[in-house]
């Protein structure tokens, strides 16, 4: 196992894209670009693993899913409008 780059940043263009997915209301592809980035620059594969869950998780699939999901009322018919997302990483200051 090689060390992970631990001065890993997301260039410009990176989050511009993660942007594009994020206001197109693509969390679950706004969580897998940033998960292959990190993966991609060598970043630690925990952050990569933490955002490809992420994705799965605003997928409803996935292992995690079943466990977050119902907690924060998704399947409440009163939330039904309601918009949920899964810990959005800071995208730029």
């Amino acid at each position: 196992m090689t060390s992970p780059n631990q001065n890993f940043e997301f260039s410009q263009e990176q989050i511009a894209i993660a942007e594009g997915y994020k206001s197109s209301g693509d969390l679950p592809g706004m969580y897998r670009y940033l998960s292959q980035q990190v993966a991609a620059g060598g970043g630690d594969d925990r952050l990569s693993n933490w955002l490809s869950t992420a994705a799965d998780i605003n997928e409803g699939t996935g292992f995690y899913a079943g466990f977050v999901r119902p907690g924060t009322g998704e399947n409440d018919e009163d939330n039904a409008d309601d918009q949920w997302h899964y810990g959005q990483p800071g995208l730029g200051a």
